[in-house]
């Protein structure tokens, strides 16, 4: 299924990153490591958090040059959203993580992608790519960015090891 998420993202021109509310270095690392590879493909994409970034993870994105939403005090527009070509929620697969979006999402014109390693897991997404096998989701994440055609540098493997370690 790596296939079928990086083809999705591949003729995308514009793509929201998204990870599961508190997120920790698993989630922070994946999607710093996702949004580099796909700039890396001249792809554009934004990061939308759902809880505060917390210091002590921090440095994942600061070291990455990621820059993110923070949707604590309420999500963006439906506008917003739908300025996206696909979204690709890493490292949960259930709405219970995912406060608020579970209104948004059905009303959105771009797929909805989705990467995790949790056996827990809701029907959505059109494209989904779930490996229990994995200890992390980063773990998928090295095949996607390897999918996507892009050589490991060291800020995605810096963010990939946070998403591992």
């Amino acid at each position: 299924m790596v296939s079928a998420v990086a083809r999705a993202l591949l003729a995308s021109r514009r793509v929201l990153l998204v990870t599961h509310v508190r997120p920790d270095g698993d989630a922070l690392g994946s999607v710093a490591a996702t949004k580099l590879a796909l700039e890396a493909r001249g792809i554009a994409s934004e990061c939308l958090l759902l809880s505060r970034l917390p210091a002590k993870y921090a440095f994942v994105f600061e070291q990455a040059g990621v820059k993110h939403v923070d949707a604590t005090d309420g999500l963006p527009p439906i506008e917003w959203f739908n300025s996206f070509d696909a979204v690709l929620v890493l490292d949960t697969g259930t709405w219970s993580q995912l406060p608020g979006l579970e209104k948004v999402f059905p009303d959105l014109k771009s797929p909805i992608l989705v990467v995790d390693h949790h056996r827990t897991q809701e029907p959505w997404g059109v494209a989904r790519w779930v490996d229990t096998s994995a200890s992390a989701a980063g773990e998928m994440v090295i095949d996607l960015v390897r999918e996507l055609g892009v050589a490991l540098d060291r800020r995605i493997a810096g963010a990939l090891f946070v998403a591992i370690a």
